[in-house]
């Protein structure tokens, strides 16, 4: 599942986890959040992480081929 920021109108910001078919959240929660007030909500956008599997090959994947000799599978 994904995780969302939010930033309260009071200032705090904060992370949560939801569904991506989850509804956004509208109203901060003081007793969960730690808000000062009852705010509006506002999501934020950020950058997304992305993981590769071609960690230590440089920028070029290898063939099968060039894979299969370099672990020794025949």
């Amino acid at each position: 599942m994904p995780i969302y920021e939010y930033k309260c109108t009071c200032g705090k910001q904060f992370d949560t986890i939801q569904a991506m078919n989850d509804k956004k959240l509208v109203k901060c929660n003081p007793k969960v959040h730690d808000c000062n007030e009852d705010g509006t909500l506002t999501r934020l956008i950020s950058s997304p992480m992305i993981i590769s599997d071609d960690i230590g090959r440089g920028t070029k994947r290898m063939t099968d081929e060039h894979l299969r000799k370099e672990l020794d599978i025949d």
